[in-house]
């Protein structure tokens, strides 16, 4: 029988990447997935050291943009395992990043190239762009200048370590996140963007407000991005999650890769961990540089 949010709740479609220093497979989400959300995202695993654009130098985007660095050692959510050399500016002003991060990319600054120096345990990199396409200028590689060293643009990278919190820990939800990091506007440079990423193990419910498990709604658009944490594989997921839609409390039970869409108005949740039998990964994506809900009986 079909659902009414059924629409809201789409198994992720997991692509063949580029290989190389690139993962070899790449989730993909824009306007035209996400039910006309202005937003899009992307990701993958990486496994190598390599230059990642070999065709070219630095580029832009028309949009605001974050990257995201993530390590995915269940133990400690800010190790990264790996190096990675990124350029930012028409300077080339060249940074190494060694721990899981977030970096802004405010639109039409130059960045890249990048490169994966060392590798000591496969990592997640992805992207958060403030549009409803990919939009990108590429430079030349010929024409790239030489890079520089400097701190013009060190205020952009956004380290996770000092932001960790332990919601399962805190009494919220058994089912809730063993680590997270949560970045607000004032975190982004003034985006109108907050997000969570973080590592699940646990099964129950994930809110309670109130002493009660309870449905909400926000003022702005979010999505909930589940995947699992095998960097070999993104099509490997073993956990299961129940998700409630709409007023009607429609019930979603999904146990495969999966975004949620909620649109601003649309009341959502609760959402219950159903049984895990490995850890597992939850990006939660708002468009608005804060998080505002309103809880409903």
């Amino acid at each position: 029988m079909e659902k009414k949010y059924g629409h809201l709740v789409k198994r992720l479609t997991i692509q063949k990447g580029p290989g190389g220093a690139l993962p070899n497979q790449l989730i993909w989400l824009d306007s035209k997935t996400l039910e006309g959300l202005p937003i899009n995202f992307g990701g993958g695993d990486h496994v190598a050291t390599g230059y990642w654009h070999a065709w070219a130098g630095a580029h832009t985007h028309p949009y605001d943009e974050v990257l995201l660095f993530l390590g995915l050692d269940t133990r400690d959510i800010t190790y990264l395992g790996a190096e990675v050399a990124i350029e930012i500016g028409p300077e080339q002003e060249e940074h190494i990043i060694n721990e899981s991060c977030v970096v802004v990319i405010p639109k039409n600054l130059p960045h890249g190239p990048l490169t994966t120096l060392s590798v000591e345990k496969p990592f997640r990199s992805c992207h958060i762009l403030l549009g409803p396409e990919y939009k990108v200028n590429w430079f030349p590689r010929d024409a790239k200048p030489p890079k520089t060293k400097g701190e013009k643009y060190r205020h952009l990278i956004k380290p996770l370590k000092g932001r960790v919190i332990s919601p399962a820990k805190m009494g919220v939800g058994s089912g809730n996140a063993d680590q997270a990091v949560w970045f607000f506007g004032r975190d982004l440079e003034g985006l109108e963007l907050n997000f969570t990423w973080g590592f699940y193990s646990g099964c129950g419910i994930w809110h309670r407000e109130r002493g009660k498990s309870l449905a909400h709604i926000h003022p702005f658009d979010e999505l909930l991005i589940f995947l699992g944490l095998n960097p070999y594989d993104l099509n490997h997921f073993k956990a299961e999650i129940e998700f409630d839609m709409g007023p009607e409390h429609e019930r979603h039970i999904f146990n495969e890769p999966t975004v949620v869409i909620c649109p601003k108005g649309l009341q959502h949740t609760p959402v219950i961990t159903r049984w895990v039998d490995e850890p597992y990964c939850c990006f939660v994506i708002s468009l608005s540089s804060e998080y505002k809900a309103e809880w409903v009986e």
